[in-house]
């Protein structure tokens, strides 16, 4: 066995040093009896790749670390759906002017500094309110932190998921796998929610809580809806659960956008005050 460890430690020596470059110009370091090997990213520096002593070796990266995570980092935003709009939203970026606001946003955030604890149990948040007061915004801010923890994200509006399940009617697909995908994200965004007007879609919205429900799978849920038109438009089964699931956070106050007015006098027409 130590035979074999030190056949090891001499195959990586070997592998290793050509390419290894350290931040200070040197290949290696020696510190203790172990040799410390280092690469060198153009962007991010210095990084350790390996460390080799006593017979044994251990790897801590191939590539830059730094650089990987913001690789990782864009692969997750690809597949979240998030609208560009809303990618570079985050709480520090919310603006809470009033009391209302500043309560919706701690509540939004200390759900976020927790979600290491909730996900696995499906703790979920119903932000509920007025056009226009920040529930999108927020949302993709906890969607921003749930990838920063390495957790899969993905938002939808309430059309979207209607749309893609009503599409596997035809043939198109199967309905279970698209319920697969809105049930295997650690974390699901529904945005638009309400507007439910027939019993089918009733249905559908019911399979994809329901499956989270039982699958404990968290759910940030955003309406303009109130609670009692909520429950109207989803259904008693489907509320109900999502009572039991979740938090609800309300924003009635009148929205920032309605005050966005485009100038008159702005020679492309589209600027705003």
């Amino acid at each position: 066995m130590e035979k074999e460890r030190m056949l090891r430690a001499s195959e990586l020596l070997a592998r290793m040093k050509a390419p290894m470059v350290g931040g200070d110009g040197k290949e290696e370091e020696t510190k203790q009896g172990f040799t410390y090997y280092y690469g060198k990213c153009p962007v991010h520096g210095r990084y350790l790749r390996d460390v080799v002593g006593n017979g044994t070796s251990r790897h801590f990266a191939h590539r830059c670390p730094e650089c990987e995570r913001v690789r990782r980092e864009k692969e997750a935003w690809g597949r979240s759906g998030i609208p560009a709009r809303f990618q570079g939203k985050t709480f520090h970026s919310y603006v809470a002017s009033t009391p209302e606001e500043r309560a919706a946003k701690a509540a939004a955030e200390a759900y976020a500094r927790t979600l290491e604890e909730r996900l696995p149990k499906g703790d979920s948040l119903i932000l509920y309110g007025a056009p226009g007061t920040g529930k999108t915004h927020l949302a993709c801010a906890i969607g921003r932190e749930a990838m920063r923890l390495g957790k899969s994200v993905l938002y939808a509006t309430f059309d979207e998921i209607v749309r893609n399940i009503r599409s596997t009617w035809g043939g198109k697909g199967s309905e279970r796998e698209e319920l697969a995908k809105l049930t295997s994200v650690d974390l699901l965004i529904i945005d638009e929610a309400g507007g439910v007007d027939d019993a089918g879609t009733k249905r559908i919205l019911f399979s994809v809580v329901n499956e989270r429900y039982q699958s404990l799978r968290s759910i940030v849920l955003v309406t303009n809806a109130n609670m009692e038109a909520l429950r109207q438009a989803t259904g008693d089964r489907c509320f109900s659960r999502l009572c039991e699931m979740a938090r609800s956070v309300p924003f009635f106050w009148e929205g920032r956008r309605g005050n966005r007015v485009p100038s008159a006098v702005s020679p492309r027409g589209a600027e705003w005050r």
